[in-house]
């Protein structure tokens, strides 16, 4: 699971890829650089001059919401992280 770091302060849970579905537009999207997150923002990411940076530690509250919903029966999967002290 990717995580990111928005310019709001609050992680988003990158939205997972699936290789034989291929979304409208997605190939603009990749070569812009924007991804789109569990809640539905898209994002683009700092690796390609983007606002948002890929992140392995969070405090739990920093979690989007929309993406903790998103993610539905899998959302421990988003807290399986080291967290800070």
């Amino acid at each position: 699971m990717e995580l990111v770091r928005s310019a709001s302060g609050k992680v988003h849970v990158v939205h997972p890829a699936e290789p034989e579905v291929e979304e409208p537009g997605a190939t603009i999207q990749w070569l812009l650089g924007q991804a789109r997150m569990a809640c539905g923002v898209k994002l683009r990411v700092a690796a390609v001059g983007g606002n948002a940076e890929g992140v392995e530690e969070f405090d739990d509250a920093d979690l989007c919401w929309g993406c903790h919903r998103a993610l539905g029966s899998q959302a421990h999967r988003a807290f399986e992280h080291p967290t800070p002290r």
